[in-house]
């Protein structure tokens, strides 16, 4: 039997080519080309779409300064990503993204003979392959996927994509907090955002594109009437590229394939929300980090090779801990397969959002909730928002009490930790906000005489 045919991306001439005007690949060009059509075609599942992402922004850099010819390297693209398993659609989309962000960061190639010897040397290695059989590619070696600090501080990466901007990004998001703190409310609006094009959370506008909410703990009566409350009727008709469902199977029952198979028949999909974790997850007889890590690393897969956000929302538990991802139900098994964690947690000072993740920074944000539009809106820094509470309730101790207090009266009037307090009190004597008017005694500037002055 003869060895399969080499795909037409993996060919390369050996003849040497010199730049022109037209676009004809040069050596180099065509040296990377090759090059990166293997990256792409041998990538391990889970890492194709970012592979081929990153493969089309680096050869898109040499496109924009005519070292290759763009239709070219799509096509052989396309061909190395269509042997690595991904499929037309989302080859398309991903490649444009890449290519968009390539060709506003153009690469200039070296210039020397020696790129000759190495495309020559590019034409014996993929001959190679053709007598072996490309079908076959042999496992990377560890040499292969090893760089240096040097390579890496040169290397041009795609941002990441935001499903909600500096929130939520492409990838799988765990979003979870009590039950009834509102956890769905926050996930319907996102959802009509998205799908409706329109703000969220107050000023955040994500970009447009298909959801997929399985409300799995409602009834299309419930939605109903959700959704009335966030889509008003006197606002017209409610968006079309919002998917509704109340029933999904077990991720390992087929769920993750229905995904893909939702995703498949969409134009443009972005966001998937399973609400709630306990009516898709596989059901065990053990629990374990390795379970529930496992129990999520398809919808992870998914997600990141497909380039689209999917939230799944969960409970936390009763006890407190002094890290928010601790308070997630189950083992640290599900916030560690998940890209991000988003936590909703209720206290006196009010309702906080906690986030933390792969490819967004560690905040955490005061949010309210708005009872006649059923809607969360960021008020801004929780720790900014918080302090503000707490000056106010100092001032309202004061002004009540109408004379000179002590910090332990203070303490026990407001309920709040001695140091808290004592901090604070230096900091609104320095704003003017209060008077110290003797050795451990403030005063409300209402209640001030000329003599406290």
């Amino acid at each position: 039997m003869s060895a399969p045919t080499l795909p037409n991306w993996g060919r390369v001439s050996s003849k040497r080519h010199s730049t022109s005007s037209n676009g004809a690949t040069s050596p180099y060009g065509d040296s990377a080309l090759v090059a990166e059509c293997q990256r792409v075609a041998t990538a391990a599942p889970g890492t194709r779409n970012t592979t081929l992402n990153a493969a089309a922004f680096s050869l898109a850099q040499l496109v924009a300064v005519g070292k290759l010819d763009e239709p070219v390297v799509r096509r052989r693209l396309e061909g190395a990503a269509l042997a690595a398993g991904l499929e037309r659609d989302e080859i398309v989309a991903t490649v444009d993204s890449g290519f968009s962000a390539g060709l506003q960061a153009p690469r200039a190639a070296p210039h020397s003979d020696r790129l000759h010897d190495a495309n020559e040397a590019l034409v014996e290695g993929f001959n190679q392959l053709d007598n072996e059989g490309w079908q076959s590619p042999k496992r990377p070696s560890w040499r292969d996927q090893i760089f240096t600090a040097a390579a890496l501080q040169t290397m041009k990466f795609p941002l990441p994509q935001w499903v909600i901007p500096d929130l939520i990004p492409e990838g799988l998001t765990i979003l979870a907090g009590r039950p009834k703190v509102g956890k769905s409310w926050l996930a319907f609006d996102i959802a009509a955002a998205v799908a409706g094009g329109r703000l969220c959370l107050g000023s955040r506008k994500p970009e447009q594109g298909d959801v997929l909410y399985a409300a799995l703990e409602d009834n299309p009566r419930r939605l109903q009437r959700r959704l009335d409350r966030i889509f008003p009727t006197f606002n017209g008709r409610w968006p079309e590229r919002l998917t509704l469902t109340n029933a999904w199977a077990r991720l390992d029952k087929g769920g993750v394939q229905h995904l893909k198979e939702w995703a498949d028949g969409v134009a443009s999909p972005r966001l998937v929300i399973l609400d709630t974790l306990a009516g898709v997850k596989p059901i065990r007889t053990q629990q374990g980090y390795e379970l529930d890590y496992a129990a999520l690393e398809g919808l992870h897969r998914l997600a990141n090779d497909r380039g689209f956000g999917i939230v799944v929302l969960h409970h936390t538990r009763k006890m407190e801990a002094e890290d928010p991802l601790d308070t997630i139900s189950g083992t640290l098994g599900l916030a560690g397969s998940a890209d991000t964690s988003i936590v909703i947690a209720r206290s006196s000072q009010g309702t906080t959002l906690y986030v933390r993740g792969r490819d967004i920074e560690e905040a955490e944000h005061a949010i309210s909730f708005d009872k006649t539009t059923c809607r969360w809106a960021i008020l801004g820094a929780a720790a900014d928002v918080q302090r503000s509470k707490e000056r106010n309730a100092i001032l309202a101790a004061l002004d009540e009490a109408g004379e000179a207090m002590s910090p332990e009266a203070i303490v026990t009037a407001v309920g709040m930790k001695r140091g808290n307090v004592d901090r604070l009190l230096g900091k609104m004597v320095t704003d003017e906000e209060i008077l110290k008017v003797g050795r451990g005694l403030y005063i409300h500037p209402n209640h001030a005489t000329a003599d406290h002055r």
